[in-house]
């Protein structure tokens, strides 16, 4: 079953079967972290490959920071469905 919930901070979350998809506390910072320890790689490819929508704040962080072309792949097309909805990817 999939909830949207609030982080600490605000931000919505994918709850799925119980378990949260980003941060209970700040989501987008953790997607900006995510995405920093991949600033060298991201300079040198064209195209992303993410395993797992989660809550789609790291996508959202990666649409921001890459002009590569974002591929996502998730077993549950109902978690890529939601996360679309909290995000404008």
């Amino acid at each position: 079953m999939i909830e949207i919930v609030d982080a600490a901070n605000g931000e919505k979350v994918i709850r799925y079967d119980g378990r949260l998809l980003a941060s209970r506390f700040n989501p987008s910072q953790e997607a900006r972290e995510w995405v920093e320890r991949r600033r060298e790689f991201l300079g040198h490819v064209r195209t992303v490959f993410v395993l797992g929508a989660a809550s789609g704040h790291h996508v959202a962080e990666l649409v921001a920071q890459t002009e590569a072309k974002i591929f996502v792949i998730d077993t549950q097309e109902a978690i890529i469905s939601a996360a679309a909805k909290l995000h404008s990817f």
